[in-house]
Order: structure tokens, then sequence, then C-alpha cells
């Protein structure tokens, strides 16, 4: 039998390693997930039955889980905002804009402050949009487990008690943060979807 020259091995092994690559995504695609390249998960988009269901999704999810998972929604949503709000400056330049850890507004806190200076919302709606990014922050970078009981938590999450405080203190501070992360999302692509309109003056207070 002829031995295979390391050529042919090497050939051999690369063969291999595309029909692993082929049945992973082919598992992946029957799960009705695409393969994506890993720097790129985070900038996709909810699919239609995703954002109909997203609050039965944050259910699912532990408290780390969830306030990470509303936070990038919200931070996703105003992101959608932003570029219907600024000419289209090519595919090109959007990606040094928004892109890359030297971009410089790839950051939540930056798209925030991009927002405001845009005039799509004003000072309210901008400290919303911090303490939920204070918060989502502390959840994905607290290296002790933490969730919305902790007395930190339960504090920053005071200003989403809508109204009279008092009235709303069953309602727990995951859903108080939820609750906001879906609104302001929702007013967020809400303006988005009417922005062909000429809006003079911040379309949310």
């Amino acid at each position: 039998m002829r031995r295979k020259t390391p050529e042919e091995r090497a050939e051999e092994v690369r063969r291999g390693r595309a029909r692993q690559s082929d049945d992973r995504a082919a598992h992946a695609s029957k799960r009705g997930k695409s393969r994506v390249a890993l720097e790129h998960l985070a900038r996709e988009l909810p699919t239609e039955e995703e954002v109909l269901n997203y609050r039965a999704l944050l259910k699912q999810e532990t408290d780390r889980g969830a306030a990470i998972m509303a936070g990038a929604f919200t931070e996703r949503s105003l992101w959608l905002a932003i570029n219907c709000t600024i000419p289209d400056p090519g595919e090109l330049v959007r990606k040094q804009w928004f892109e890359g850890p030297l971009a410089p507004f790839s950051t939540f806190a930056a798209k925030i402050t991009l927002g405001r200076a845009l005039n799509i919302y004003g000072s309210e709606m901008e400290g919303r949009l911090n303490t939920i990014k204070r918060i989502r922050n502390q959840f994905a970078h607290a290296p002790r487990p933490i969730d919305f009981s902790h007395p930190s938590i339960e504090e920053a999450c005071e200003p989403f008690f809508v109204g009279e405080i008092e009235k709303y203190r069953p309602i727990s501070g995951r859903s108080a943060y939820l609750a906001a992360c879906m609104a302001l999302a929702e007013m967020l692509q809400d303006y988005s979807f009417q922005q062909r309109n000429e809006r003079p003056e911040p379309f949310y207070p």
C-alpha cells in the first residue's frame, strides 16, 4: 500500500475540517441559526419573531442575562435611530464610526451622547439611557454573582418606577429595568420608522 505524501495527508485533514465545518453549519441551520463571524454576533438584530416574543425570551434569562440582553436591545435600537437620522455615509465609513475598539461611536455611552447631539431625544431620555447603560455594564463586568436584589442595583433602578414610587413598590427592580429597556427601545424604533418627517424639536423629552 502506497504511503501518502505529506501534501496528501494535509489535504485530507483540510477536507475533514471542511466537512466538520459544513456539518456544524447544517446543524445550526436546522435550529434556525446561521453562521456568522464571532465578532459580528453582537451586531445581529433580533428577528421579527424574536422581537414579538422578546419579553418572553427575557423571562427565561437569569438576572444577569436579562440585564445584558435587554440593555443590548436598547443600544441596538439607538444605533438604528442614529443611522436613520444621519446622512448615509456609506458602509465603509459607517464601520469606521461604529465598529471596532477605536471607533468613536462604538460604545453605548458614545451612542447616547450622539443621540442627544442629533436631537433625537432630550435630557430626560438621555438620563434613562445612561442609567440603563450603567446597570448593564455592572452586570456585564462584575466578576462576582450579582442580581437585581443587590442594594446598589435596586437603588439604580429607582428612576424606572414611573409616577408615585410607592404605588409601584410591588414591582421588582428587574421588572422596572426590563420595562424601561423595552419602552425606550420601542420609542427609538418608532422614531426610526418615522424619521422621514422633519422634527425641529426632540422626538422624546
